[in-house]
């Protein structure tokens, strides 16, 4: 576990550089941002958000085919046969 006097103290590439704005004030190039534009005569307006696409219309379900009753058994019966005369094909 590292102590917090470590993560406190600095190190020393940071304690040899002084602390320094990224760029000066004097610098041309640097502009500071101000809440006020004063030649712009538009006005910064938040972007509009977007749209909520539409949810798509639910696909109607077919309903199920309807249920077959159960055979009678004494049909079950009739086709439910072993033919004796039959011999199993040996291999």
């Amino acid at each position: 576990m590292i102590s917090r006097t470590l993560l406190q103290q600095p190190t020393d590439a940071t304690a040899a550089q002084p602390a320094q704005p990224t760029q000066p004030a004097d610098d041309p190039a640097f502009q500071p941002t101000s809440s006020k534009a004063p030649d712009s005569k538009e006005q910064d307006w938040p972007e509009p958000e977007p749209e909520p696409e539409p949810e798509p219309e639910p696909v109607p379900v077919p309903p199920p085919p309807p249920v077959r009753p159960a055979p009678d058994l004494e049909d079950v019966e009739d086709l439910m046969f072993v033919d004796d005369d039959i011999e199993a094909d040996e291999p």
